[in-house]
């Protein structure tokens, strides 16, 4: 998170990420899943923002602020991951700034190895 309109105690813009299973619909990834950089603040209610009353990345933060997810919820099904952004109605002189980088997916090996990317969704034979 760079410089999302928002503070600890309620967003007007804001991040979240979000999940689609086996091809449905996409919902948000809950609070509860983050081991690390989890939400920061909820979205407010009033502004117009799509994302009202969700919890969601943002306010002022240093650039790349590792995050962590436990997805483990998802395991054995096909999935889609997505990040969203919701801004207010409000024309402010400065813009919500939102960057994302080097993400990361991986899975945890057993006695059978690392299965996350059995399907050569990775391009590795």
């Amino acid at each position: 998170r760079d410089n999302i309109d928002g503070s600890p105690s309620g967003c007007f813009d804001g991040g979240i990420l979000e999940v689609s299973i086996d091809g449905g619909v996409f919902s948000q990834v809950p609070q509860a899943a983050f081991l690390v950089g989890s939400y920061t603040a909820t979205v407010a209610s009033s502004g117009g923002n799509p994302l009202a009353g969700n919890p969601a990345w943002c306010g002022l933060g240093s650039a790349y602020e590792p995050i962590v997810a436990d997805l483990s919820t998802y395991a054995g099904h096909d999935v889609q991951f997505r990040f969203r952004f919701g801004s207010d109605n409000h024309a402010f002189a400065h813009d919500s700034v939102w960057h994302i980088d080097a993400i990361k997916v991986q899975g945890c090996s057993d006695e059978t190895g690392d299965r996350i990317f059995a399907d050569g969704f990775d391009g590795t034979p």
